[in-house]
C-alpha cells in the first residue's frame, strides 16, 4: 500500500520531464514496462556544430554500481541524403560499475559532412552474462531514432565583442526519481564547439538538498552542492568556456505560491522545498521572492525570474502549491530580470513578453535573457510519458537551444564580466538570428541595450542597427523597431521592414528615427520619454529581441 508522499510522487510522475529519464524507480505493488537489470545506457551528441569542431558521441551510464556492464565495441553510422558511412569509434572494452559513468569519442572533421545529417550509435554490451546490440540508447520504448545534426559552415550570427552564453542549466546535480542531468565538465567540454562562450548551472535547491544516489533523503552536509562546487573550480582553469554556479530556487509568490528563481554565481545554498513532493502536503514555501532576492544579493549573486509567464499543470498546483508569476511579483523589489526563453517560443514565452512590457511601460527597468533549460539532454529529450508505461520524445530545451548574448566590448570574459554586463541590461535574447543596436556620438561615446541615451531631436546621438543570419536559421524576414511612451503607456512601431537588401546581413538605415519620433511628438503633445527595443524574425521562423535602450 503506498503511503501519502509516495502517492504523491506517483502523480506527479505523469508531468513532462525534461531530463535524462531514470527507468529503476519503483513503486511497492506497481509494476513497470521500462524496468530492466541494466543500468541506463545512453548515447547524445550536440544537435549543431560550429564550424572548426569535431562531433562527440557522448555515452552516459547511470546504476552500473547497481548492474555492471562492459562496453565492448562502439559504432557510428553517418546518413545524408543517399549517403552513408560507417566510423568506428576507438575504444578498448570498458568495464563499467560507476553510479554515474560518461565519456566522450570524438569523429573529426574530415568525416563530417556539412549542413544537416544523421547519426545513428550502436554498441555491443555484456550485461548480466549477456551479450546484446544497444541502438543510441537501451530503453525499452524509445524510438531509437537517428540523432539529427547540423554541421555550420557559419558561426552563429553575431558581432565582435558578443559572447553567447546559455544561462538555465541542469548538472547531475539533479537526480530524483524520474529524471538525471549530465556532469559539469560534460557541458563546459561540449559548449564551444555549438557556439556558446559562457554557461550557467541551476540545479533545483529541493535536489541539491538530498543525500547523493537518494531522492528524497535531506542531507545537513551538503554533499551535492559541495561537488558541484568542486567541479567548477576545477574548470576554471579552462578558459575555454566561463562556468557560472547557480542555483533554481523555489520560493512564494505574493499569493504564498511556488515559483523558481535563478540565483546567479552565489557561494552558499539557499534552502526551498516547498515543491520537493518530499513531505505529503507540505507545499508552502520556505520563502517568499524579497527573502530570495536579497540573499541572492547579499551572496554578490544576480537574482533572475526562471520562465516568468509558465503555468503550472494542474497537477502542480494542486500537489506541489505552484503558481504563475504576476507583475506584483517584480513590484517593490530588487528583481531585474526575467528569464521568458526558456527553450522553446511556447504559450509561456510570449506570455512572459506581455509581463515585461507592463513592467517597462510602467517605468520599470527590467531585462530579458534566456536559455535552455536542458537537464543533459543534448540532442532530444527522452520523456517519462506515462509513469511505469511509456516514454515520450522531442527536441525541445536541448542544451543551447535558446542563447543570451552579452555584450563585453574589449572586457577579458569571465565570471564577472558576463555577470556585469546581464545586469545591465547589455544583452539580447536569440534562438539564432542576431541584433547589433547602439548609439554613437561625436565624442566616440556608445550606448546599448540597457543604457541610456538623450532624447534624440536634441543630440547627436547616431543609431545603428546591424542585422544578421545564416543558412542555418534562415533569411533575415522582419525587423520591427518599437517605441515604448512612457507618457501614455502604450507601445508603438516605429519601423517595420521585411525588404533587405541582403538576405544574411545587413546595416539597417535608421535615419529617419528622429523624424519618426518628431511625428509621433506632434500627436501626443510632448516629447516622449520611454525606451526603444527591436525584434527581428527570420524565414525559418527564429528570432531576435533587444533589451531596451532608454530615451530621454
Amino acid at each position: 500500500m503506498l503511503i501519502p508522499s509516495e502517492f504523491t510522487l506517483l502523480l506527479l510522475s505523469a508531468l513532462p520531464i525534461i531530463a535524462y529519464a531514470e527507468t529503476h524507480y519503483r513503486f511497492p505493488g506497481l509494476p513497470s514496462l521500462y524496468y530492466k537489470r541494466e543500468p541506463e545506457v545512453i548515447f547524445d551528441t550536440p544537435r549543431r556544430l560550429e564550424p572548426g569542431f569535431p562531433l562527440n558521441i557522448v555515452l552516459i551510464v547511470k546504476d552500473a554500481d547497481k548492474f555492471p556492464v562492459t562496453i565492448n565495441r562502439i559504432n557510428a553510422k553517418i546518413r545524408q541524403v543517399d549517403d552513408s558511412k560507417f566510423v568506428p569509434l576507438s575504444v578498448n572494452p570498458m568495464k563499467i560499475s560507476e553510479y554515474l559513468f560518461h565519456r566522450v569519442f570524438p569523429i573529426e572533421e574530415s568525416e563530417l559532412p556539412y549542413g544537416d545529417f544523421e547519426i545513428v550509435v550502436d554498441a555491443d554490451i555484456t550485461v548480466n552474462g549477456k551479450n546484446k546490440t544497444v541502438t543510441n540508447d537501451n530503453h525499452q520504448g524509445t524510438s531509437h531514432d537517428a540523432f539529427k545534426i547540423y554541421r555550420a559552415e557559419q558561426p552563429l550570427p553575431k558581432s565582435e565583442g558578443w559572447y553567447a552564453g546559455d544561462i538555465h542549466i541542469h548538472s547531475d546535480a539533479t537526480d530524483d526519481f524520474v529524471e538525471f542531468g549530465a556532469p559539469v565538465e560534460l557541458y563546459a567540454g561540449l559548449a564551444r564547439a555549438i557556439g556558446l562562450d559562457w554557461i550557467a548551472i541551476n540545479d533545483h535547491s529541493y535536489d541539491i538538498d538530498d543525500e547523493p544516489g537518494k531522492y528524497y533523503a535531506p542531507d545537513p552536509e551538503l554533499k551535492r552542492w559541495q561537488k558541484l562546487t568542486e567541479s567548477i573550480k576545477k574548470l576554471k582553469a579552462n578558459r575555454e568556456c566561463i562556468v557560472i554556479q547557480g542555483e533554481e530556487i523555489s520560493c512564494g509568490n505574493k499569493y504564498n505560491r511556488n515559483v523558481h528563481i535563478l540565483g546567479l554565481n552565489i557561494n552558499k545554498f539557499i534552502p526551498g522545498f516547498g515543491d520537493s513532493a518530499e513531505s505529503w502536503l507540505h507545499n508552502s514555501p520556505t520563502s517568499a521572492i524579497p527573502e530570495i532576492t536579497d540573499e541572492i544579493l547579499r551572496q554578490n549573486g544576480l537574482p533572475v525570474a526562471a520562465h516568468p509567464g509558465e503555468e503550472p499543470l494542474f497537477l502542480e498546483k494542486l500537489l506541489l502549491n505552484r503558481g504563475p508569476w504576476t507583475y506584483q511579483d517584480f513590484r517593490g523589489n530588487n528583481l531585474h530580470h526575467l528569464q521568458i526563453l526558456n527553450g522553446r517560443r511556447s504559450d509561456s514565452f510570449y506570455a512572459g513578453i506581455e509581463i515585461w512590457k507592463r513592467l517597462l511601460l510602467d517605468g520599470r527597468r527590467k531585462f530579458i535573457v534566456a536559455g535552455s533549460d536542458a537537464h543533459g539532454n543534448l540532442n532530444r529529450t527522452r520523456q517519462i510519458r506515462l509513469p511505469f508505461i511509456s516514454f515520450n520524445e522531442t527536441d525541445q530545451q536541448i542544451f543551447g537551444c535558446s542563447r543570451t548574448l552579452v555584450f563585453l566590448g574589449k572586457t577579458h570574459l569571465s565570471v564577472v564580466s558576463v555577470l556585469q554586463a546581464i545586469t545591465r541590461g547589455n544583452c539580447v535574447i536569440s534562438d539564432g538570428p542576431f541584433i547589433d543596436f547602439h548609439f554613437k556620438n561625436d565624442q566616440g561615446d556608445f550606448k546599448l541595450t540597457g543604457d541610456t541615451v538623450g532624447y534624440l531631436s536634441e543630440s547627436n546621438w547616431e543609431p545603428s542597427l546591424v542585422l544578421k543570419s545564416s543558412p542555418e536559421f534562415g533569411k533575415l524576414r522582419k525587423v520591427i523597431v518599437y517605441f515604448g511612451d512612457l507618457s501614455i503607456k502604450e507601445e508603438h512601431i516605429l519601423i517595420e521592414n521585411s525588404n533587405f537588401p541582403n538576405e544574411y546581413e545587413c546595416e539597417f538605415d535608421l535615419n529617419n528615427l528622429r523624424d519618426t519620433l518628431k511625428d509621433l511628438t506632434d500627436i501626443v503633445n510632448e516629447s516622449p520619454s520611454g525606451y526603444l527595443r527591436v525584434e527581428l524574425i527570420t524565414t525559418h521562423g527564429n528570432i531576435c529581441m533587444t533589451n531596451p535602450i532608454w530615451v530621454h
